[in-house]
This record gives C-alpha cells, sequence and structure tokens, in this order.
C-alpha cells in the first residue's frame, strides 16, 4: 500500500517497506527494502 508517492509498506502485518530514490527529474536511482529497521538496497537485474 503506498505510503506516499515514493514510499509503500506490505500490509501483511510485517514492518517492511519498500521505498524508491529518484533524481530531481524523477529518475530511479535506488530502491531501498526495510524491515524491522534495516535499510538495504535492492540490486537491479537485468
Amino acid at each position: 500500500m503506498p505510503e506516499s508517492g515514493k514510499k509503500f509498506f506490505y500490509t501483511n502485518g510485517t514492518d517492511q517497506q519498500i521505498e524508491f530514490e529518484t533524481d530531481s527529474n524523477g529518475n530511479t536511482l535506488r530502491v531501498w527494502h526495510i524491515a524491522w529497521g534495516i535499510r538495504k538496497g535492492i540490486k537491479k537485474i537485468e
């Protein structure tokens, strides 16, 4: 579920979020997975 335009949270009762870091043009620079207070970058698979 969206928490803001760049931050989303899981609705399954766990303390997890996904956050998108963007530049001033709106391009995605990084994606973060935040779980139980630990923030880790998500690696893009191409």
